[in-house]
């Protein structure tokens, strides 16, 4: 019962930053919406702001539910706290330098990038794209430095910072848009996305502030190997995934210049139940999954051989393997319960909503039409 109190309050708590950072994520697309509308410009932002997103969710975003913070839990358990710190900062060294030269490479072929992302677009969107992208890809150097502390922080069951992170990055954005739209335009959108990565970042370090990881590059540590061959299987679905993202746009892009705007704010209103619920329940339950999945703590610590590489599976433990089985039951079950009736009242409600949010400023009733029947479609995704 304590460890279901747990997880519970866990979730309550990633609940409660996914509820805040979605709601300023509607208040941020609301921004957006009554200043630059389903426009041309609004499509030219969505498209730049793919490219880094595209990149985080590939090499850092897989990474932390699949690999990071399993292996960091396995040396929470054994009470290899200084280790973890040198594993961490490894980690987070290696992630710096390969966003940054990604980011340096996708700068330099921006315009060969944008013109696969989104070839419908009129020419002229397409190279205010291209230089929209350019300046929003050191962003993902942030935030992927950002993804690697939030994941020591769930690990170490610290829920609140990276639960409350998203909400930095919404806030970037928004007090960007309201304080530079008039005078830089779209680009205003850009420097929000370049603030709130920042902010991302500082939050989860200010989180690791009493645990802070040593900076390091060892690269010969068997946790980061361990590491790099958890995510290894998961990068190969990522680039599938990555594939239908641009296969996504490239279509979009050529039923009007309008269209990518159109798609980005019926995807706001389907993200807001999956963040609220599931990604809370999900985020809540890994590390308990992960320690029922992978080790025996008692067993290791009470023979001495608290080795992280020599993990004693849990198969054999039919007590271990039922909490497991019950845990991620119970998980799935809460997500569902709430999730369909949520869903099902925005499907039949769809139009009003739309109108109610973003029918507003620039956003016009022709723009609530085409947004609502994109949600149409994209509802049953969740």
């Amino acid at each position: 019962m304590s460890e279901r109190r747990a997880i519970v309050t866990a979730a309550a708590i990633v609940m409660s930053g996914n509820v805040a950072s979605r709601l300023l994520g509607i208040v941020r697309e609301q921004v957006i919406a009554y200043h630059f509308g389903n426009t041309a410009a609004t499509s030219a932002f969505v498209a730049a702001t793919t490219v880094p997103t595209m990149v985080y969710d590939l090499l850092i975003g897989g990474a932390i539910s699949a690999a990071l913070v399993p292996v960091f839990s396995e040396h929470i358990a054994v009470g290899r706290d200084a280790e973890l710190r040198q594993v961490a900062g490894t980690v987070m060294a290696l992630v710096a330098v390969l966003l940054t030269g990604a980011a340096l490479v996708l700068i330099a072929l921006a315009p060969a990038v944008v013109g696969v992302l989104v070839p419908g677009l009129d020419p002229a969107v397409q190279e205010q794209a291209v230089g929209l992208t350019r300046l929003a890809l050191p962003a993902v150097v942030f935030l992927g430095v950002s993804g690697v502390a939030a994941a020591l922080l769930n690990a170490r069951k610290t829920f609140t910072y990276p639960a409350f992170s998203g909400t930095m990055y919404n806030l970037g954005i928004i007090v960007a848009a309201v304080l530079f739209a008039l005078s830089l335009g779209v680009t205003s959108l850009v420097v929000g996305v370049l603030i709130g990565a920042a902010l991302h970042l500082g939050l989860q370090l200010s989180g690791l502030r009493r645990g802070m990881p040593v900076l390091c590059f060892n690269l010969r540590h068997p946790a980061v190997g361990r590491i790099l061959r958890l995510y290894a299987p998961v990068a190969l679905g990522l680039v599938v995934s990555q594939i239908g993202v641009v296969i996504d746009r490239n279509l979009a892009s050529r039923t009007g210049d309008d269209s990518l705007a159109v798609l980005r704010f019926a995807t706001t209103l389907v993200q807001f139940p999956v963040g609220m619920v599931v990604t809370a329940t999900s985020t809540a339950i890994l590390p308990t999954l992960s320690r029922q999945a992978t080790l025996e703590p008692a067993r290791r610590v009470a023979d001495g051989r608290a080795q992280v590489g020599a993990v004693v599976p849990v198969d054999a433990d039919a007590d271990m393997a039922g909490r497991y089985t019950r845990t991620l039951v119970m998980g799935l079950r809460v997500a569902l319960l709430m999730i369909i009736p949520l869903m099902v009242m925005m499907i039949i409600e769809r139009e009003a909503l739309v109108r109610l949010v973003f029918q507003r400023g620039a956003f016009s009733a022709i723009g609530t039409q085409r947004t609502a029947l994109a949600f149409l479609f994209y509802a049953p995704r969740p």
